[in-house]
Formats: C-alpha cells, structure tokens, sequence
C-alpha cells in the first residue's frame, strides 16, 4: 500500500437529513438554474415539497436508465437553448452523470462523441453544478467523471476532465426512502463494491483505505436492515457511499468494474446487479490481497476466507445470482474482453491476462 499521495478536492459536500432544504439558498446567486431529474422523481412529494412554489428553475426531465450519448445531447442542447447558469441534478447516478456532462460541455467547443471517443481536453470552465442523489450507491455526487453508454456500439465507458465535476454535493439519506427495493439492493451492492475494491487496489494508499474500509462497514452491516426499509440502516448506507465515492476517484477500482462495464452495456442489466454477480468471483482472484481488508474490519480473527464468505452470504441474502447464465453468451466474450481493459481493471492487484478473464467468462455461463 502506498504511503504518499497527494489530494485536491472540489465539491463542496452537505450530509444529513433534510439537508435538501439548503439548496435554493445555495442556488440564490443565480437567476437562469436548470433542474435535471427522472420521471419518478418529478410526481414524487419530495419534488413538489421542493419545487412546487418556484418557478425560476427549466425543469428537464430524462428517463433513468443507463445515461448516453444521445440523452446528454439532448440534454445539453435544452440547457443552451434556455442559456442556463447553473444546473442542479436529482436523481441517481444516471442522472447526475448526464448533469455533470452537460455542465462540463455547456462552454466547450464539439460535440459530446468528442469528448467521449478522441477524449478532447475540456478547455472552457463547466458551469455550476450541484447534485442530489437519490440513490445509495454510485457516489457520482462527489467523483470527478461521467459514464455514459453509445447505444450504436454498446461502449460504456468514463468520460473524464476536470470540468467533469461536482461544485456542490448534498447528500440527504431521506431522499433515498422511497428507492424501490430492487434499486436498494443493486445500488447497495455497486457501493460495498467500490468499497472492498478501492481498499485492496494496487493505488490505495493509507488515507484511501481508512475511508474505503469505513465505507465498506458502514455499507456491509446496513445493507441488509436498508433493504427491510430501516430508516437508519439507509441513512448509513447513504453516509457509507459517500465515503467510499470519496476514496475511490484517488485509489482506482478494480476488475468487477473494468468487467460490469461492458457486461451492462451488452445485456442492458443494471450496473449494480452485475457487480453483485462478479464480486465474489473476483474476490476470489484477489483472495491473496485480502487479508488486510479482512484485519482492518474483523481484527484477528480476519481472515480472506471469512471475509469472502459473508460477503458471499449477503449478496445470497440480497437474491443477488451467482452467476450470468440466461445473459452471457461466449459470442460476446470478445467483445468484452476487449472493452474491459480501463483503468478499473488496471486497478486490479492482480493483473489479468485475455485468457483469465476468458476462463472467467466460461465460469459465468
């Protein structure tokens, strides 16, 4: 584990229930703001709770699916039109990544494909941008990147800059009660993700890894009250995402996202529930790299093995399969093979060959 490193953080970050009450205050200097949320979200009462008596916002409703290329287009064209100031993103992951996109590209010159295939250097500021999730589990309020899916070629990747932050993040567990439980479990299982991935990656550093284990435990020992609808598990979980989506843009990630990446984008399965499905399996790759994760949480009686078992048994818990059958097809193994290899996989402590990740495809089926 590396012990020098160097931070610079951007956003500025707001924990706590009905810390949603801050916003317009926040917002106040600005006359032109664009508010960007998903459908469920804009009939919800928190919506109206928020909204209903303002009508300096241009309200842009996106579908919550995956974020791609067309959506941000479509998007960012709506902010130009309108000449925006600022942009506020409530939502989840997706939804914040379209906002952290367009905010970035709104001064750019070129189109988002630019940006996203020849990776163009942003050179113009973005414009303000702050973000709401409604979900415990990306932790896109406070990273510095977006992803976002061509449908045409079925990339998923990040598309990176400096401009592709957050200047404002509040984080409000209540906005994420009413999360439907399949949503719960998936974006829970993406978060104790990057946790246990960010803690043993071949970046993390002392700092990187106090925050990542915290996450992880925070996450770990929640996830399953969260998903019974227990108001403190889920605002535990919430704090525990953000912790880790702390960590993790310094540390890197590892194989189960260089993998969940284009997997996702092939099949069309949530982020979240592809990485249940491969975190164990890659656990077991990384098992040597373990066993200081496994002291930090258990002490001495930590062991990979014990480790590697209760993870295995809550993503048992979470109805979370054990594998990709009905979804891989070796057809596709190529394909994925060859847009795995991002910085997540660079991240893994251990390097995987074409025909590792083969091997492991051929064990999914």
């Amino acid at each position: 584990m590396k012990n020098e490193y160097s931070f610079k953080f951007a956003p500025e970050v707001i924990f706590g229930c009905s810390k949603r009450n801050v916003l317009h205050e926040k917002l106040a200097g600005f006359e032109r703001k664009m508010l960007i949320c998903g459908r469920h979200f804009a009939q919800s009462r928190i919506f109206k709770e928020i909204f209903s008596s303002r009508n300096d916002y241009f309200v842009h409703i996106v579908e919550s699916s995956e974020p791609t290329l067309d959506m941000v287009a479509a998007t960012l064209e709506y902010a130009r039109i309108n000449n925006v100031q600022s942009i506020v993103s409530i939502g989840g992951g997706s939804v914040i990544d379209i906002g952290k996109t367009v905010a970035g590209l709104f001064n750019q010159p070129g189109s988002v494909e630019d940006y996203f295939y020849c990776r163009m250097e942003p050179a113009a500021e973005r414009i303000f941008f702050c973000a709401l999730p409604t979900t415990a589990g990306t932790g896109a309020e406070v990273t510095p990147n977006a992803v976002l899916s061509d449908t045409k070629t079925n990339i998923k990747q990040s598309i990176r800059g400096r401009v592709f932050g957050v200047d404002l993040a509040i984080v409000d567990p209540e906005l994420t009660y009413d999360c439907p439980l399949s949503l719960v479990r998936y974006s829970g299982m993406d978060a104790l993700t990057q946790a246990i991935e960010a803690a043993i990656s071949n970046k993390a550093n002392h700092l990187t890894f106090g925050w990542s284990m915290e996450s992880f435990r925070l996450i770990f020992e929640n996830l399953r009250a969260a998903c019974d609808g227990d108001l403190e598990a889920k605002n535990a979980v919430s704090e525990g995402t953000l912790i880790g989506a702390m960590a993790f843009p310094f540390s890197g990630l590892g194989a189960v996202h260089g993998l969940a990446h284009p997997i996702g984008s092939l099949y069309h399965l949530p982020h979240g529930f592809v990485c249940g499905i491969l975190l164990v399996h890659i656990l077991k790759i990384n098992r040597n790299f373990l066993g200081t994760a496994a002291a930090a949480y258990y002490g001495r009686e930590g062991t990979p093995e014990k480790l590697l078992s209760e993870i295995a048994a809550l993503a048992d818990d979470l109805e979370i399969p054990r594998n990709l059958k009905g979804y891989l097809k070796k057809e596709d193994f190529q394909f994925i093979i060859q847009n795995c290899r991002s910085g997540s996989m660079k991240c893994n402590p251990v390097a995987l060959s074409d025909s590792d990740i083969e091997e492991l495809l051929e064990s999914l089926i």
